[in-house]
């Protein structure tokens, strides 16, 4: 991987007259409630700190800056490769403080060149969307008052800062995608497992053509549970592949059956010979 440095951006640096995109490998926009009312409560708690009744417009220049963490870009296109679940929970912010604007008259321009548009076609992100925005209507606190509106709006563009690393290559971009999201609990096993897999596809039509047949089969699997593709491939590759099991006695190691049924994209990568020659 070539020499990655990163640089600190406000949210208007970021988003103002900048169009991204998202890569196959990327996850579904999947934030709940809690999320949002969680960032809410910290961006708007931290404004709270900083201001005080009769504040002009100019004395927000002097307000503490709040940190959101990194996000991961790959190359010309601006793929977001990592943060892409804040960067839109930020825009659906952006969108309700503009609407919140109009009712009152009030105009900032500033916020209608840093909203983005996105094409999510239709399936959980489009109700996603719609629905965590709700939320940010019925989370957004009684405390910051329309007058205090677009202050709140100034420390949110030039306060709100992450910090931006940039990949130049594919290649690297999934290695940056994988490190980051391997480790932890951030995406399921599912997840990383359609990114190795799709990252295999050297074609680009036919990396979006699988894609798109992932997502729908996946949305149908998990329309009765949230886990009912996670499920599916477990015992999908289980029923196919477990020839071993670990055996019943003490320090007994983990065979296929039982590391399927834990992180099976690993599994999947370990034994990509094997699963190929088995197609073959």
């Amino acid at each position: 991987m070539k020499k990655i440095e990163g640089s600190p951006k406000n949210l208007k640096q970021l988003l103002q007259n900048t169009k991204y995109s998202i890569h196959y490998y990327q996850r579904e926009y999947m934030w709940h409630c809690k999320h949002i009312v969680e960032l809410i409560d910290d961006l708007t708690s931290e404004f709270l700190v900083y201001y005080h009744p009769g504040d002009s417009r100019l004395a927000v220049a002097d307000y503490g800056a709040y940190f959101m963490g990194s996000i991961v870009l790959a190359g010309r296109e601006n793929a977001i490769i990592d943060g892409q679940q804040r960067f839109t929970s930020l825009t659906l912010l952006l969108i309700y403080l503009n609407n919140r604007l109009k009712t009152i008259s009030q105009s900032y321009n500033m916020i209608e060149t840093m909203i983005f548009s996105e094409s999510y076609g239709t399936g959980e992100s489009v109700r996603n969307l719609y629905g965590r925005y709700l939320d940010i209507q019925d989370a957004f606190p009684e405390d910051i008052k329309d007058n205090m509106l677009l202050h709140f709006c100034d420390w949110l563009a030039e306060k709100v800062f992450f910090i931006e690393i940039v990949a130049t290559t594919e290649q690297d971009a999934h290695k940056v995608f994988v490190t980051m999201n391997d480790r932890g609990l951030s995406l399921t096993s599912t997840e990383m497992l359609k990114g190795y897999l799709l990252s295999e596809i050297q074609s680009d039509p036919v990396r979006e053509a699988m894609n798109s047949i992932w997502k729908d089969t996946a949305l149908s699997l998990k329309k009765e549970d949230d886990k009912g593709d996670e499920t599916f491939i477990k015992a999908w590759l289980r029923a196919h592949y477990a020839d071993t099991i670990r055996e019943t006695k003490a320090g007994a190691v983990n065979k296929d059956f039982d590391i399927i049924g834990g992180p099976f994209h690993k599994w999947v990568r370990d034994m990509r010979y094997r699963l190929v020659e088995s197609f073959v």
